[in-house]
Formats: structure tokens, sequence, C-alpha cells
């Protein structure tokens, strides 16, 4: 027991010689501190070589050349404007269903008048009318404000290459004494802190190596949830594309109105808003 002791005490020793008090000191959580050479090539070895891996693959936004700490407070920044960008999206969406996309179909149906006339001459009356379609206003007033709303939501929005799913498991294997009370400890404190304040899918009892793939598959999850945000935005951009047709076959052969008229309606019968109907006109 005696020799157990001695053999802890010797190794708590050497670290704090070689390493300085810097071993346990608490740097600022949200630096880019330089690893040293004791994390670097001791107690966080392993740890820096998968870091290394999750640098190259380009999905989470780690850095090899520093304290695994601060790479732990960038994943907590990075998780947190994926939640932003996937609420910004949200509202987009909300916006172009509720506001974009009938603001669009109320110009369109604007612009298909109906004028009738009467004629008294000979002691008879006679009604007539007839429809006019407007679709230069359509093409160039209508549509190219909506496409400019569309544009304007979508700007810089593109959708992200990722990874295939792979394999992870176990994400749990426990965290043994070295690692947890001398290592990393201050990894594991900062770990616990965002474990507390759920901001990251972390567990504290667990190596900071598996927290690592964790983090991997929870920013994975919400890159998904980004991509097929924006593939939702795939309907009110094939309205667009249908409007345009439905006015250009309007313009080139003068069909019965009655035709017109349902080819855009058609336009509007959408999957994307069956449980969000698009609220008709006054």
């Amino acid at each position: 027991m005696l020799h157990a002791n001695n053999q802890k005490w010797f190794i708590f020793g050497l670290l704090f010689l070689m390493n300085g008090p810097t071993l346990f000191s608490s740097p600022s959580i949200d630096s880019d501190e330089p690893a040293g050479n004791i994390e670097r090539n001791w107690s966080g070895q392993a740890t820096f070589q998968r870091i290394a891996e999750l640098e190259s693959e380009g999905i989470l936004n780690v850095r090899s050349n520093i304290r695994i700490l601060a790479n732990f407070s960038r994943l907590a920044q990075q998780v947190k404007n994926l939640k932003e960008e996937n609420k910004a999206l949200d509202e987009s969406l909300s916006e172009v269903s509720s506001l974009s996309i009938p603001t669009l179909r109320r110009c369109i149906f604007q612009n298909i008048t109906l004028k009738k006339t009467i004629d008294t001459e000979g002691g008879h009356i006679n009604h007539e009318s007839k429809h006019y379609i407007n679709n230069d206003k359509i093409l160039n007033e209508c549509l190219r404000d909506y496409e400019g709303s569309l544009a304007q939501h979508l700007r810089g929005k593109i959708k992200r290459r990722l990874p295939i799913r792979k394999d992870m498991s176990p994400l749990g294997e426990h965290a043994g004494w070295y690692e947890k009370r001398i290592g990393l400890r201050a990894t594991h404190q900062r770990v616990k802190q965002l474990e507390d304040e759920n901001s990251l899918n972390v567990r504290s009892h667990i190596r900071i190596r598996d927290n690592l793939n964790r983090v991997r598959e929870q920013i994975i999850d919400s890159e998904e949830e980004r991509n097929r945000k924006i593939d939702q935005f795939n309907y009110p951009k094939e309205i667009a594309t249908c409007v345009r047709a439905a006015a250009e076959f309007a313009q080139i052969v003068t069909p019965d109105i009655s035709v017109v008229h349902s080819q855009f309606m058609h336009c509007f019968h959408n999957p994307l808003f069956r449980n969000n109907p698009i609220p008709k006109e006054d």
C-alpha cells in the first residue's frame, strides 16, 4: 500500500516538474491556447489523435494544435450556432408559407380580371364579358418579387456534405482515474459544466475521446436537420417554376380563362402546406 502511494506521488511530482504550474491551471475556456508537451504527448495523446482525425474530416470545429479544453468550447459554440441557424430556417419557411406565397397568389389573381359590358342598342340588352390576363405584370412584378423573397431567405444557405455514418459504439467507455483526476482533469471539469448546461451531448464520467465521438454524432444530426430544412425550400421554388410556365402558356395561346385559372391554382396545391394551408383571399 505504501509502495502504491509512493508511486502515485512520484508520478505527480514528475508531472509537475515537467509541466510546471500550468498542469492544473485553469486557462480561459474560450481561448485557443496551445497544448503543452505533457497534454499532447502523454496525458492526452490518444485524444489528440482523435481530434486530428476529426479536424481532417472537416465536420467538427476542432484544432489539433490547441488544448483539448479549448476544443470543447469551440464545439459548444458550433452546436449553438447550428441551433440558431436551424431556428432561422424554421422562421424563414414559416414566413414563406404565411406571407410570400399568399402574396404571390393574390397578385396573380388580381391580374386576371373580368370586364363586363351591357349593350342596350335597338331595345335589346346584351351582356358581354371578357377576361384580361396581365401576363407581363404576373411575370415581371408578382413572380419577380416572389423569387427575390426566396433568394433573400436562402442567401448563403448551401447544403453541406456529410460523412457516411459509422458505428462508433460504444460511445461511453468510463474514464480512468488518471485521465479524470490528473491527466485531463481540467477538460473533465469543462465537460461536466457543458453536461450540466445541456449544451453538448457529453457525459463527465466517460473518456474525453468518447465524448468527442458523441459530439460528432450530435453535430451530424444538426447538420442533417439543416439540410432537410433547405430541401423544404424546393417546394416554394417549384411554385415559382409552375407559375412561370402557366403565365407563359397563357401568353402564347390565349386559351379559355377557366383553363388558365386552373393552371395557376394547381401551382399552389403543394404537399408542404397540407398541414399549414395557405390563407384564402377575402
